[in-house]
C-alpha cells in the first residue's frame, strides 16, 4: 500500500467516525472541518517522514562534506521534478478537457467513441507516462552521483532501511553501521560454503548454483533454460573451487573473489528504464534536502570534543562470549531437566540422578566449552533411557550452542528462507522448521530424529 493510498484511507476513516459520531448525537456536535482534518493528518505523515529521515541520517555518520554534496544534489533532483510538473501544468488543459470528455461519456448510455479513447491516451502518453519515465532516467543519474558520496557502508544500511519512528539497534550501533559493508555477505557466505560438511554441500551445491542465478535474473531478467542449466553448472564449479583453496590463498585472494560472487544489486526496471532507489527515494527530494541543511547546521555547531562520529564501544568479542555463555547455560538448564523427568519415570537410579546433578553444579562456573560439553554428554545419556518433548527441547539447545560455536547462521531461526544464500545457506533452518510442524503434529520422536540430524551436520562443521 502506498503511503499516498494509506493517508486517504486514514483521513476518510477520520471523517467518516467523526460524521457518524454527530448523527448519533442528533447533530448537536459542531460540522466536521474536513479541509482541517485532511490537514491534520498531512502534517502528521510529514512530521513522521521528517523523524524517519532523522534517523537514517543518524545512522549514517555523514561528514560536512559528504552533506554538503548530498544536499546539492538533492536540489538538483527536486529541480528536476519541478520543472516536469511545470512543463505537465502548461500543456494540461487540452489533457484534462479529453479526460473529463472521456470520463462524461462513460457515464452516457452509449459511451465513449474511438476519439475519446484516442486523445486520453495519446495525452496520457505524451504528458504523464513518457515524460515520468525521462525524469526517473535524470533522477538515476543524479542517485548515481550520490552513491559516489557515500561510502559501502553508507550505502548498505541505505539500502537495509526501513521507515521507522524508533531506530532500529543497526543505526544506533556504529559498529553494525562500519560493517555493513558490500561484501560482507557474500564473505560470510563463502566461508560456510568452505566449512561445510563434504555430505551437506554435495546436498546444497546445486540449490546453491541456482539461488545465485535466480539473483542475476531478478535483474537481468530470464534466461532460456538451456543457458541457465550452463550457468548453474558453472557456478557450481565455482564454488567448487572455493572449497578446494587452501586457507591460505582463500585468505588472500577472498576480497576478491567475494566480488565475484558479488549479489546483483537489487534494482527495479519498468518499461526498460531503471527506477530510481533506495538513495534517490530517501536522500534525493525537496523534503529531504530542507532536512539534511537543518541537520548540516546543527553538526557544524558541535564542538570538536563531541563530533558527531561513531564511538567504538562495544566488543563484539565479547558478545560472542556472552552469546555462547547464554547457549551453554540453555544446554545446562534442559539437561537438569532431563535428570529430573528420568528419574520420576524410574529411568535413572538415585545414584545417577544425584550424580549427574552433581556433575551439572560442577561445571556451572566453567568456561562455555566446558559448560556444554559437560551438560551435552548428560543429555545424551538421558535420552538413551527415553525420548520425549524434554528430549526435543535438550537437542534444540545443542543445536543453539552449536551454530553460535561453529558460527552457522538461520539455524535457529526455523523458517523457511526468504533467501537461501543468506537467510540459510545450510538448509539446517528449514529441517528445524519441519522438527517443529512434527513436534506439532505430536511426532516426538520423529521431531527428536530430525533435530539429531541437525547437530550432527552442525558438529562437523569445521573451525
Amino acid at each position: 500500500m502506498t503511503r499516498r493510498v494509506e493517508l486517504m484511507l486514514m483521513l476518510a476513516l477520520f471523517v467518516a467516525s467523526l460524521c457518524a459520531t454527530s448523527r448519533a448525537s442528533g447533530g448537536e456536535a459542531r460540522a466536521v472541518d474536513v479541509a482541517d482534518a485532511q490537514a491534520k493528518v498531512q502534517e502528521s505523515q510529514r512530521i513522521r517522514d521528517e523523524i524517519s529521515l532523522l534517523n537514517l541520517l543518524r545512522g549514517l555518520y555523514l561528514s560536512l562534506d559528504q552533506l554538503d554534496r548530498l544536499i546539492v544534489l538533492a536540489d538538483r533532483a527536486a529541480a528536476i521534478r519541478q520543472e516536469a510538473a511545470v512543463a505537465f501544468a502548461a500543456k494540461a488543459n487540452t489533457y484534462l478537457a479529453d479526460l473529463a470528455a472521456l470520463r462524461d461519456a462513460l457515464y452516457s448510455t452509449t459511451g465513449p467513441t474511438q476519439e475519446h479513447n484516442t486523445r486520453a491516451s495519446r495525452g496520457h502518453h505524451e504528458l504523464e507516462t513518457g515524460p515520468r519515465y525521462k525524469v526517473m532516467e535524470e533522477i538515476v543519474k543524479v542517485e548515481d552521483e550520490a552513491r559516489k558520496v557515500l561510502n559501502e557502508a553508507q550505502i548498505a544500511v541505505i539500502e537495509g532501511f526501513s521507515p521507522c519512528l524508533i531506530p532500529p539497534k543497526n543505526l544506533s550501533d556504529p559498529i553494525a553501521v562500519g560493517q555493513a559493508q558490500t561484501t560482507v555477505r557474500e564473505e560470510a557466505f563463502l566461508d560456510l560454503v568452505r566449512r561445510m560438511p563434504d555430505s551437506l554441500y554435495q546436498q546444497r551445491r546445486l540449490l546453491l548454483a541456482d539461488a545465485l542465478v535466480a539473483r542475476g535474473e531478478r535483474e537481468k531478467g530470464k534466461v532460456s533454460a538451456d543457458a541457465r542449466r550452463g550457468l548453474v553448472s558453472a557456478y557450481g564449479k565455482k564454488l567448487d573451487e572455493v572449497r578446494r583453496m587452501t586457507a591460505v590463498d582463500y585468505d588472500l585472494k577472498k576480497k576478491d573473489i567475494a566480488k565475484s560472487f558479488q549479489m546483483y544489486e537489487e534494482k527495479n526496471y519498468s518499461h526498460g528504464y531503471r527506477m530510481p532507489g533506495a538513495v534517490a527515494r530517501y536522500l534525493l527530494s525537496a523534503e529531504a534536502a530542507q532536512v539534511m541543511r537543518r541537520w548540516r547546521e546543527e553538526r557544524a555547531k558541535d564542538p570538536p570534543e563531541t563530533e558527531w562520529q561513531p564511538k567504538l564501544s562495544s566488543d563484539p568479542a565479547e558478545r560472542a562470549r556472552n552469546l555462547a555463555q547464554w547457549a551453554a547455560g540453555r544446554v545446562m538448564a534442559t539437561a537438569t531437566t532431563l535428570v529430573g523427568e528420568r528419574a520420576k519415570m524410574g529411568k535413572l537410579s538415585e545414584i545417577e540422578r544425584a550424580q549427574a546433578l552433581k556433575m551439572l553444579s560442577e561445571a556451572r562456573n566453567a568456561p562455555p566449552d566446558k559448560q556444554y560439553a559437560e551438560a551435552a554428554r548428560i543429555v545424551d545419556f538421558c535420552n538413551a533411557r527415553a525420548i520425549t518433548k524434554a528430549s526435543v527441547d535438550a537437542v534444540q539447545a545443542k543445536i543453539g550452542y552449536l551454530a553460535v560455536e561453529r558460527r552457522v547462521p538461520g539455524v535457529l531461526r526455523g523458517l523457511a528462507a526468504q533467501d537461501p544464500l543468506f537467510d540459510d545457506p545450510t538448509g539446517l533452518g528449514e529441517r528445524v522448521a519441519e522438527s517443529r510442524k512434527q513436534l506439532e503434529a505430536g511426532k516426538i520422536e520423529e521431531a527428536y530424529a530430525t533435530l539429531v540430524r541437525v547437530a550432527d551436520y552442525l558438529q562437523q562443521f569445521r573451525d
